[in-house]
């Protein structure tokens, strides 16, 4: 086994869990901002984790000055960085 097969299964885990996700609100959507801010160069916002919680526990984005990716799972905020890493 090399030694990418274990980051390898652990996202493949991961991917499963997020495209399995099921919601108690499925039909509804909160979106804050917009792709086409993005493109405009609209890099910061102010809303909260704490705020984008009270509209579901499942999401993705991006952190002000577009400082990694965000996916919010079962209402855990990760951050998911260029590097490879999470936190």
């Amino acid at each position: 086994m090399d030694k990418h097969s274990g980051a390898y299964e652990r996202f493949r885990h991961w991917a499963a869990t997020l495209l399995n996700h099921q919601h108690a609100h499925d039909a509804e959507v909160y979106q804050f901002s917009t792709i086409s801010a993005l493109l405009e160069g609209v890099y910061d916002g102010d809303a909260t984790v704490a705020d984008l919680l009270r509209h579901g526990d499942f999401g993705l984005g991006t952190f002000n000055h577009l400082d990694g990716e965000m996916v919010i799972l079962d209402g855990v905020c990760y951050r998911l960085r260029s590097d490879g890493t999470a936190t």
